[in-house]
Parts: structure tokens; sequence; C-alpha cells
């Protein structure tokens, strides 16, 4: 089950995220709400399709896909903020670390959460 999860937030947070919505996700509008529909869209999938392969129960899945989108929302409307900063100054180091900081929250959240 975490797998599909993970594959679901990879998908949502990086494949699917387009241009537009990574450049334009801060501060919170409609870029960043675009993004967590389409994220909260993918995490749902790769979780739902998880459960009918192993014949487990949807039960609570609206209310954790629903938990994580806002606190997706938080933690990008927060990293992307900062992540804008760094680019702005061609800071790629401090860009990458605030980026696997952004990661590591979503991790630690989508797995907690469960």
């Amino acid at each position: 089950m975490i797998t599909s999860i993970l594959l679901g937030h990879l998908v949502g947070d990086y494949l699917l995220q387009t241009r537009w919505m990574f450049a334009h996700k801060s501060p919170f509008n409609g870029a960043l709400l675009a993004h967590v529909f389409v994220y909260s869209l993918a995490l749902f999938a790769f979780l739902a399709g998880f459960l009918a392969l192993s014949g487990q129960s949807y039960d609570g899945i609206l209310f954790y896909v629903a938990i994580n989108a806002f606190l997706h929302l938080v933690v990008d409307g927060i990293s992307s903020k900062v992540t804008k900063v760094y680019l702005k100054r061609f800071d790629y180091g401090s860009f990458f670390v605030a980026l696997g900081i952004d990661q590591t929250a979503h991790a630690i959240i989508l797995i907690n959460t469960l």
C-alpha cells in the first residue's frame, strides 16, 4: 500500500505538475489549487487501484486523500515561497535542500496519516 501511495505522490507531484503550476503556485492561488487537485486525483487513483487489486475495503480513502490534499496545500504553499527565493538568486544548492525538505515532509505526512 505504501508503494502505491508514494507512486501516486510522485506522479501527482512531478509528472502531472505543469510548468505553469510550478512557476505560479506561490503564493496561495489558482495554480497551487490546480496542482493540489491534480495531485489528489493521482493519489486517489493509485490508492484505489491498489485497493481494488488487493480486494481491500475503500473505507476511509476519501478522508485520507482529503487530509493529504489539505496538508499538501500547506506544505507546498510554504515550500514554493522558499524555493522561489532560491531560484531568483540562482542558489540551486539551497533550492534542492528546500526541495528535499519538502519531499521529506510529504512522505512523513503520507505515512503518518494512514
